[in-house]
């Protein structure tokens, strides 16, 4: 059939599903405003017997999120030369083509958008995809796509299974690369517990940089000769500054190793392999942080992204309990967002580029430090399979005078959210629709 098409654009979809009676008018449209869009997808819902059973908001185009989770789906319009160009589709990837042929155009064009309407609805019966798991086979070749598209990117990684449709990229990291554990401390609370799981995590090349004041240094040695962390893993460094993030600042210019691990309160790791998930992507080219799922002492969600519809922070699933893995792909799949609060891992390299923290912002700092590093079109993750525990206070923040800082360096470049579908509630990050 592809060889048959004569269009500019081609148009996927399956033979038992719908478009909405306008879907190909904003395909048209958005083709007009910008004629060098090589391809463009669209919101979708799933109909079991004419009615909605889900809505799949998406975001705009997301290149960390499509290696685990194929989120763009339907409908899906391609420039017809680029697609031959690139081979079409290859029976090897039967059941899962179409994911396979969407990497390999990606490898050659961002020029990718997403219309943020629904004008697909998917049909839900038995033997549908959309209906459960009757196509197994799809998502093993799903897998083999996306573990050839890592190969030719030169990205080492293996490639592990989800829930349907869901995939799990653990970057292979080399044990020698070296990352700095940066907090800074005013207290001894939570940092034993949090010592002890750090010392867990089977990534050998890290050291701990802490600014606290001077009066606290023995005390601080004490505790973590307790939990086993020896000297030669530990820079104290004397720190009066009143302000926590001046702090933090200060301890991060002091580390010399390749990554920095930046923490706003001392946190413990959940995950096994949590230090080595953030340093599989914040090892990446183009990447300039990535943040884990961090949890508050109840279990709640405390920092599981940042996204600016309105030029001020809005902390996703804050305070939420039990709806984390439906929104983060059942703990596997990787989600790009604007920025990350709480706790993030960077290139050193990266860090400096883009001026470090800026004391000003105070606790809004992580936030504000990610703003300027995608501005400069570098990316930002959330890795959900890596958690940790935060032992403190919520540090989200009230301070009206730093907000006003941010949204006024910030408001005018940052109206709206690209990973944030302008379909979603503004007033709060639980990604519900609004009610039109």
């Amino acid at each position: 059939a592809l060889t048959l098409a004569t269009g500019d654009y081609i148009a996927l979809l399956d033979h038992d599903d719908t478009l909405t009676p306008d879907a190909l008018q904003h395909v048209a449209d958005h083709i007009t405003a910008d004629p060098t869009l090589d391809m463009l997808y669209s919101d979708e819902d799933i109909l079991l017997d004419g009615r909605q059973i889900w809505v799949h908001i998406k975001p705009a185009w997301s290149p960390d999120t499509l290696r685990t989770n194929g989120y763009t789906c339907h409908l899906g319009v391609y420039r017809r030369s680029l697609v031959e160009a690139i081979g079409g589709f290859r029976t090897e990837f039967n059941g899962s083509q179409d994911v396979d042929m969407i990497l390999r155009l990606t490898e050659r064009t961002d020029r990718i958008a997403n219309i943020p309407r629904v004008l697909y609805h998917w049909r839900a019966h038995a033997s549908s995809t959309a209906g459960g798991d009757a196509k197994p086979y799809a998502y093993v070749a799903a897998r083999n796509a996306i573990a050839a598209h890592l190969d030719r990117v030169g990205l080492d990684a293996e490639v592990g299974y989800g829930p349907p449709g869901l995939y799990r990229v653990a970057h292979r990291v080399d044990r020698a690369v070296g990352i700095d554990l940066v907090l800074a401390v005013d207290r001894l609370e939570g940092l034993a517990a949090a010592a002890q799981s750090w010392q867990q995590q089977p990534h050998p090349a890290w050291q701990l940089t802490v600014a606290a004041p001077e009066r606290l240094h023995a005390a601080i040695t004490d505790t973590l000769a307790v939990a086993g962390i020896t000297a030669e893993r530990i820079v104290l460094i004397a720190d009066e500054h009143l302000d926590p993030t001046s702090a933090l600042a200060h301890a991060a210019d002091a580390g010399h190793s390749e990554h920095l691990l930046l923490m706003q309160s001392p946190a413990i790791g959940l995950t096994h392999h949590w230090l080595t998930r953030l340093l599989g992507y914040s090892h990446q080219p183009g990447i300039a942080a990535a943040g884990p799922i961090v949890l508050a002492p109840d279990g709640r969600i405390q920092h599981a992204g940042i996204a600016m519809p309105t030029g001020l922070p809005l902390h996703l699933l804050h305070g939420s309990r039990s709806s984390m893995d439906h929104f983060f792909g059942y703990g596997t799949s990787v989600y790009n967002v604007l920025a990350v609060s709480g706790i993030l891992a960077t290139r050193r390299t990266t860090f400096e580029q883009h001026g470090g923290l800026d004391p000003e912002q105070h606790e809004l700092a992580l936030i504000d430090y990610c703003l300027r590093a995608t501005q400069d079109q570098d990316r930002v993750v959330i890795v959900p399979d890596s958690r940790l525990r935060t032992t403190g206070p919520d540090p989200t923040s009230n301070d009206l005078p730093a907000l006003r800082r941010l949204h006024h360096s910030w408001a005018v470049t940052h109206h709206a959210d690209p990973y944030y579908n302008p379909n979603y509630r503004t007033d709060r990050g639980d990604f519900e629709v609004v009610t039109r």
